[in-house]
């Protein structure tokens, strides 16, 4: 079994980060994770994980995906949702009455957190300095580490 994510699982995956951190929201942070280039973050995120913890955060993304239709959000994927109905599904899934699916959607979130949080300029908006990742997570902004391998 390959433990290399697809690029469609990585764009299902940038996606649900871009929900769970969205752009342009009133207020001091304006920068979102779509904003951040989480696209290249998760394949990093992932190539440094436990394969245990990569496999967990597979199937949540798979669970995300395919749970409008369940969530009364229509006959389509997470991908097939525009911005607001991404934003309704994370929310749901959020508030979910199963445990595990609400703590699939919070894992999610810390994870997501890490390349949002890493970015310079989500940093600057909170008035965080800069420093180095004391986890040694390349930010997701950041490809001269990321293609480097920086991190491990």
């Amino acid at each position: 079994m390959s433990w290399t994510w697809t690029g469609f699982e990585v764009r299902a995956a940038a996606r649900l980060c871009e929900a769970l951190y969205p752009s342009e929201v009133e207020g001091d942070l304006a920068v979102g994770a779509a904003d951040v280039g989480m696209d290249a973050f998760v394949p990093r995120l992932v190539d440094m994980l436990p394969h245990s913890s990569a496999l967990l955060l597979r199937l949540a993304v798979w669970i995300v995906l395919l749970s409008p239709p369940l969530l009364g959000l229509g006959a389509r994927t997470f991908l097939g949702l525009d911005a607001d109905g991404r934003d309704r599904a994370v929310s749901r899934l959020a508030d979910h009455r199963l445990y595990l699916v609400r703590e699939l959607t919070m894992l999610w979130k810390a994870f997501a957190g890490m390349g949002y949080a890493g970015d310079p300029r989500v940093r600057a908006a909170l008035g965080i300095t800069p420093t180095a990742d004391p986890a040694g997570l390349p930010s997701a902004s950041d490809p001269v580490a990321l293609g480097r391998g920086e991190g491990r």
